[in-house]
């Protein structure tokens, strides 16, 4: 709630809210909808009424999300089970869109476009994106990529092994390999993309007219920051990205071959 407190404040947040009885919020790869019931609960507590929509792959926590929203603030979200990057056919415009736990770890710089193209046209013309990022690339430099992560969780009973398999240097992505050492037959493999805050702003700064980063000074969290994209340009339509470049075509054939 501190961070959305921080958020809330800003000057570009000031803009969107300025004359508004009721915001409309979007919160983007939202699982439970932890960014989207934060900035709802302090709008309300100011006096707005909100209109908060979720948009995640994840039928289940979109479920549970809409419940304990409700049942927190008296607010039944609006739920999109659907791609992020395939925001703009709901066809809906929204004044603010959250992107938070440092989702843009899942979107290589490709994706990312298509992503960033679709939001700009759910929000408003005056409409403001907030992202809560991790620098990765930062922690990259300074622990490495390569290293065996053992994760335990005593609470839910999970233990899991996260180890670094390969890269794909037309994506840029390291894939990980995550294994379930309860069940070592439960295992997944992942490809992310290890952002630097600089390298997303700037790509921010194609799509939106204006940026501004804070950066997160509270205990316990390191090299977090949030991104401000204010005013989306729409010189970019999602429809421009929905072919892929030549150069995955001519990959996926040589695959099939």
């Amino acid at each position: 709630m501190e961070i959305m407190e921080s958020v809330i404040a800003h000057s570009f947040v000031s803009e969107v809210l300025r004359g508004r009885n009721t915001v409309r919020v979007v919160d983007v790869c939202s699982g439970i909808g932890i960014a989207g019931y934060a900035l709802s609960k302090i709008l309300v507590e100011k006096g707005y009424g909100v209109e908060l929509a979720l948009i995640d792959v994840r039928r289940d926590a979109l479920l549970r999300a809409r419940e304990w929203i409700k049942s927190e603030l008296g607010i039944e979200p609006e739920i999109y089970v659907i791609d992020a990057r395939s925001a703009h056919s709901l066809g809906k415009e929204y004044d603010i869109a959250l992107m938070w736990g440092s989702s843009s770890v899942h979107f290589d710089p490709w994706n990312m476009n298509r992503l960033l193209a679709s939001l700009t046209h759910v929000l408003s013309n005056n409409g403001l994106l907030v992202m809560q990022e991790a620098d990765r690339f930062y922690s990259i430099i300074m622990r490495g990529y390569k290293e065996v992560i053992y994760n335990e969780d005593e609470h839910e009973g999970k233990a899991v092994l996260d180890v670094f398999v390969g890269y794909d240097p037309l994506k840029g992505t390291c894939r990980r390999r995550v294994i379930d050492l309860r069940d070592t037959n439960r295992r997944v493999s992942i490809d992310l993309y290890y952002w630097s805050i600089a390298s997303l702003a700037a790509l921010l700064w194609i799509f939106f007219e204006d940026i501004d980063v804070i950066e997160i000074l509270q205990r316990g969290l390191r090299d977090k920051y949030v991104i401000l994209a204010y005013r989306p340009r729409k010189v970019l339509s999602p429809t421009q990205f929905e072919r892929e470049p030549y150069l995955f075509k001519v990959r996926k054939s040589k695959n099939t071959e």
